[in-house]
């Protein structure tokens, strides 16, 4: 998720999330990472791991022939098997000509259902 910028001073302990957009001919690329400002608390950086886990738990089931749901079952899987839950309320997205794309992408799932990735 993404915060909203201001003037408040990052201090140790804070999570920082930096997100970076580039558009370059017609086209937007969209990166993020999230750095741990000198956190202590190991269920803090727990989290933050299982958080980096689930994504690529979902990237490993995005290909072509798949569904959205196989994305974002393995995303909920990774995080409930740690013992966390998933933000429903919340997405990913696709992009491409714009910075939020259709599709959708839940944090939660069904395997086999959904729209299907890429050309298969």
């Amino acid at each position: 998720m993404h915060g909203i910028p201001g003037r408040r001073r990052i201090e140790v302990g804070d999570i920082v999330s930096l997100d970076v957009g580039v558009r370059y001919e017609g086209f937007i690329g969209d990166t993020a990472t999230t750095v741990m400002v000198a956190v202590s608390d190991p269920e803090v950086v727990r989290l933050c791991r299982v958080t980096e886990a689930s994504l690529a738990a979902g990237l490993e089931r995005a290909r072509d022939g798949g569904r959205l749901g196989d994305i974002s079952h393995a995303i909920e899987s990774a995080v409930t098997a740690a013992g966390f839950a998933v933000v429903r309320e919340f997405v990913g997205h696709g992009i491409g000509r714009s910075m939020h794309e259709e599709p959708q992408i839940p944090n939660f799932g069904r395997r086999g259902r959904g729209r299907g990735c890429g050309r298969g």
